[in-house]
């Protein structure tokens, strides 16, 4: 099959509007999901958070231990 200068931007155009049809829905798609969701204010305390309680628990059990062996 033998391309001619026509053919090809025929080809071209059509593979051109493809591309801004595609790149006009994904803008749309990003900008929907980007009223649906804020940004979190809350501080970012959520994952150490159980590590923190974590030790704590263990340097209780560790004082309450030498509080009882005595």
């Amino acid at each position: 099959m033998k391309f001619t200068p026509q053919a090809h931007m025929k080809m071209a155009r059509i593979v051109l509007r493809a591309v801004k049809a595609a790149t006009e829905t994904k803008k749309l798609r990003l900008e929907t999901r980007s009223i649906g969701c804020a940004p979190s204010t809350s501080p970012m305390t959520r994952k150490p958070l159980p590590a923190l309680l974590i030790f704590a628990s263990m340097v209780a059990l560790v004082v309450a231990f030498r509080f009882l062996a005595q």
